[in-house]
């Protein structure tokens, strides 16, 4: 990753001339998080959203984006930006990409503030006041000391309010309006913030947090267009609750999670919303408070539809470390299509001894997937759940399956020593002759290692040998057994890898199975032995290495 300082040197020349004429366009610049950095670009009437994140170090860029759909890469307003972060007070410290802005001691206005009388002050605020509506709505939600326990209803109004007095006649939020409506909105909340703190737990601070989450799902879809500022702010205020949440005892987070989730409900809103903020506190709960939240929401089923599947399996990660499984099993359901999950779910129920329930699911995911090999992990599972359950015939036809599905040696084996019925033993015969062994096509490299195991425990290294010339890859997985077949038919087997090099190129393979292929031949074969395969003078790769070591060219 390059440093921002290279990036901005390498900018195409058109796109930093752009750059350079937007660096004075640049608003809002905010480091909402660490090394994490949000602008507004004016560019002409558009105004657009950028963010920009550094690396753990701060010395390169990690994430970047901007609305203005130009493309994957960086864009004028990104290096605007840029230039504004990497600006700093000297040139000597390049190998920093984030300079502090030095700040004067006293601002402009400050100093102004020092100076002016206080009746001036007053007869220009008055005056200000009169006509500009936004400052006069920061004045009264600033000064006007009265009950300080916000409502949903006065949340609702105070929000048309702010969006009237901002928008004026406009019909849609443009982009630069945004940074002032979010500010006005969270005045607003930040003066009634006492209903979280004194009465958290209460249909009260359950309709304001509906009503907030609710005014920013509005704001997005006002404005038209995704931005990241809208979510930031709405993370922070929810930041906010959560840590008021964290300050109750273990049996009141009990009854918040409990009442909230009841509340929802009944009033025809999905849990979803208080379920999210028992995930993003999860790692701070208490055991007790883990399980009986779970317990809960196990009886509103939207709650856990509407969960996404890396969030459920954080869930199972979290609930297996705490060693709770057992305890919080009957929340956890199987969603379709969501296999990571499924499995990793499976996984644990298998631990608990909940045989029947992977059985049940696993058969049911074997019926329903068109191709066998989305099978395989299902049928790895089932077949320990069965043997468990002591259901021998149908652990024998899971392994018969899977063996269909991945035909491996291990899974040859696996089938094979089942205590299998002649007739049985005859199936895996046929379906194992079934298996063809073709060069160059993605399986080929496990029917090798299949085939060559079986022929060789059965007495068949000649279908080895003969085998070995298809290709290199047949003499690497024959590595193991070169011993015994040289023992069988030395001078047929030296043909068939002179045969295989000659088929093959050097560079694909390992370094290490080359070595060994090579200390077999030079180990066994003789001088005398190889001279037969010498027919050029000149020769690449493992030849060369042979021929050579042997004398046979200079």
């Amino acid at each position: 990753m390059k440093s921002i300082s290279s990036l901005l040197k390498s900018a195409p020349p058109t796109t930093a001339q752009k750059a350079k004429l937007l660096a004075n366009k640049v608003r809002e610049l905010e480091e909402i998080e660490k090394r994490k950095f949000i602008a507004f670009v004016d560019d002409g009437p558009d105004s657009f959203d950028v963010a920009i994140t550094l690396s753990a170090d701060a010395k390169s860029v990690a994430t970047h984006t901007c609305d203005c759909d130009d493309g994957e890469g960086f864009c004028a307003h990104q290096y605007a930006v840029m230039s504004k972060i990497k600006d700093g007070p000297s040139e000597s410290a390049d190998s920093i990409t984030i300079k502090k802005l030095r700040k004067k001691k006293l601002t402009e206005v400050e100093i102004i503030l020092d100076e002016v009388s206080d009746t001036d002050l007053r007869s220009w605020l008055q005056a200000e006041l009169a006509v500009n509506k936004e400052l006069e709505f920061k004045f009264k939600s600033a000064f006007i000391k009265t009950e300080t326990r916000l409502t949903a209803r006065e949340f609702d109004e105070k929000c048309a309010e702010i969006i009237k007095t901002t928008m004026g006649k406009r019909k849609t939020i443009d982009p630069s309006l945004l940074p002032r409506i979010l500010d006005l909105v969270n005045i607003v909340i930040e003066s009634g913030a006492s209903v979280f703190s004194t009465h958290l737990v209460s249909n009260e601070s359950y309709e304001l947090q509906v009503a907030i989450g609710s005014f920013h799902a509005e704001l997005q879809y006002m404005l038209k267009k995704t931005t990241t500022r809208i979510v930031t702010n709405y993370k922070r205020i929810t930041e906010k609750i959560g840590a008021h949440i964290l300050l109750l005892s273990s049996s009141d987070q009990i009854k918040y999670f409990h009442s909230f989730a009841k509340y929802l409900d009944q009033g025809g809103k999905n849990i979803h919303f208080a379920f999210q903020q028992f995930i993003d506190l999860l790692s701070n709960l208490s055991d007790e408070v883990l399980v009986e939240t779970l317990s809960t929401f196990s009886t509103y089923k939207s709650a856990f539809s509407k969960l996404e599947q890396t969030t459920l399996i954080s869930l199972l990660d979290e609930v297996e470390k705490r060693d709770l499984f057992s305890k919080t099993s009957d929340f956890f359901e199987t969603k379709r299509y969501e296999n990571a999950y499924n499995l990793r779910l499976m996984s644990l129920l298998l631990k608990a001894g909940k045989y029947k329930k992977v059985i049940s699911f696993c058969a049911k995911a074997v019926k329903e997937n068109h191709h066998a090999i989305y099978s395989i992990p299902y049928l790895k599972l089932m077949i320990p759940a069965l043997e468990a359950a002591g259901e021998q015939d149908e652990v024998i036809d899971a392994k018969f399956k899977l063996f269909k599905a991945q035909p491996t040696y291990e899974n040859y084996m696996s089938t094979k020593n089942s205590n299998l019925s002649a007739d049985q033993e005859e199936a895996l015969e046929n379906e194992f002759y079934k298996f063809q062994l073709t060069p160059n096509t993605a399986n080929y490299q496990n029917l090798l290692d299949l085939k060559f195991n079986v022929w060789m425990n059965s007495e068949r290294e000649t279908d080895v040998i003969r085998k070995m010339s298809s290709s290199l890859t047949a003499v690497f997985t024959a590595l193991p057994f070169l011993p015994r077949l040289y023992e069988v038919d030395k001078t047929q087997l030296l043909k068939k890898i002179i045969e295989a090099i000659d088929k093959s190129q050097y560079s694909e393979y390992e370094k290490d199975d080359v070595d060994a292929l090579v200390d077999f031949v030079t180990s066994n074969y003789s001088k005398d032995d190889l001279a037969p395969y010498v027919r050029h003078s000149f020769y690449f790769g493992i030849k060369n290495v042979l021929f050579r070591s042997f004398g046979l060219i200079k």
